[in-house]
């Protein structure tokens, strides 16, 4: 009798620690799965580390390959540039020495040194002009930009431009065709608008032609001050419109009276645009001449 007394009682504890096991080996289960997602957590963790680490390390290889590609072509720029100045500078003092030796030996008479020394005197206004574009290059290479903005009329930095260049124009007899701008403001570093102008119709007197003309105007839209410089002198290709302000695309030019020059002015004129919030445009087709226009933010 006691034997079927015990044997429920037995059957029933052996189910309730079957219970204890199963519940403990839940808990251990879940506590292990945790334990597992912790892991899975972590290593997710580091492996997005690692991938982080792994995007920075390539970005900074690519922006290092990028500035090495832009010390090589600055420094390929900066040999060329040289190299084209200090043979440019030969020309107008050898011209000036020979031109006074002659005068001294009695060989041209006053006259006649008078008409090559306006000559020689538009050669060396030419190569300032370039000396001060490569002091220019070199300081915003090594220093960058400064810019010092304020509001400025622009039809006086324009016929003071005009002044500076009327040598050149009368030397190839160009007509200056200019629009009424008086009243724009701009708001813009002026030293910087000077010499994006004397650079543009420089540029254009350099490449029209004799007894021909250049168009200046000046127009306000959207906020903006757009200034155009057009010729109708030789013009150029697309293809090389649009590498016209790379500095691999410095080389020696000459205008139609073979004026040398770089492309250097031109280069600088997009950087101090640029820097100053506005643009550069050019357009342009062989044989009916160029339009440069940049535009600077209106005071």
């Amino acid at each position: 009798n006691n034997y079927h007394f015990y044997e429920p009682v037995t059957r029933e504890r052996g189910f309730i620690n079957m219970i204890i096991w199963l519940m403990f080996f839940l808990v251990f289960l879940q506590y292990f799965k945790n334990q597992s997602n912790g892991y899975q957590k972590q290593i997710e963790g580091k492996n997005k580390q690692l991938e982080d680490h792994q995007i920075l390390l390539l970005q900074q290889t690519q922006e290092l390959e990028d500035s090495n590609n832009k010390l090589q072509i600055s420094n390929s720029t900066k040999e060329k540039l040289f190299s084209i100045v200090a043979h440019d500078v030969r020309t107008p003092i050898a011209g000036l020495k020979t031109s006074l030796e002659l005068f001294n030996q009695d060989i041209i008479s006053k006259e006649e040194f008078l008409l090559l020394s306006r000559e020689l005197s538009i050669q060396v206004d030419q190569l300032q002009n370039s000396l001060d574009n490569l002091l220019h290059w070199s300081h915003s290479q090594m220093k960058g930009i400064d810019v010092n903005k304020e509001k400025t009329a622009l039809n006086p930095l324009v016929l003071e431009t005009l002044n500076l260049l009327q040598q050149n124009l009368s030397a190839k007899n160009i007509k200056i065709d200019l629009a009424s701008h008086e009243g724009f403001l701009i708001d813009a570093d002026p030293n910087h608008i000077k010499l994006v102008l004397r650079n543009l119709i420089s540029n254009a007197i350099k490449y029209s032609y004799v007894g021909s003309s250049i168009a200046l105007s000046a127009k306000k839209e959207n906020q903006f001050i757009h200034f155009s410089v057009g010729d109708a002198g030789t013009g150029m290709t697309k293809q090389k419109a649009g590498a016209l302000f790379m500095q691999n695309s410095i080389a020696s030019q000459y205008g139609t009276s073979n004026e040398k020059g770089t492309g250097l002015g031109l280069m600088l004129c997009k950087e101090f645009i640029e820097k100053n919030g506005g643009s550069l445009f050019i357009e342009s087709e062989i044989g009916k001449g160029s339009i440069f226009t940049f535009s600077v933010p209106a005071a």
